[in-house]
């Protein structure tokens, strides 16, 4: 097969596939990928949650809990709830033991985020804080 020119991957594939169903099943694929690609970065970006959970979790004494993270967010939201209005507030809003979820609000858009995630930034953010204090005091 010979080396596909850069054009490629911009949608100008036709002329080196083989005519058929293949064909345009591949080059409807690849429409759908430069859509996507053209689209990918329209939200918002991803990290504004695990910035938010690093700095809490940096700021936890040890031992550092997966429960007491969730106590911290839950007075987090107690504190947005007490605040009422105003452009200075925690950003999660409730969390949701039952629903294993949190409601949390990034440039006044409301998300949700499930435990699963939150757990795996919280693993994480302990791993690159023990890193840290291991790089300040090193034993």
């Amino acid at each position: 097969m010979p080396k596909l020119p850069p054009c490629f991957t911009t949608g100008v594939a036709a002329p080196y596939l083989r005519g058929g169903p293949l064909r345009d099943e591949l080059l409807g694929l690849i429409r759908i990928g430069i859509k996507f690609s053209q689209n990918h970065h329209a939200g918002g970006h991803p990290g504004f949650l695990r910035r938010y959970i690093t700095g809490i979790v940096t700021s936890m004494a040890p031992p550092m809990t997966f429960e007491r993270l969730l106590v911290e967010l839950e007075i987090q939201a107690a504190r947005r709830n007490l605040a009422g209005t105003g452009d200075d507030l925690p950003p999660v809003e409730s969390v949701n033991r039952a629903r294993e979820e949190i409601v949390y609000y990034e440039k006044k858009k409301e998300r949700i985020a499930q435990f699963s995630y939150l757990r795996n930034i919280f693993t994480q953010a302990k791993k690159d804080n023990s890193h840290a204090r291991q790089s300040v005091n090193p034993t």
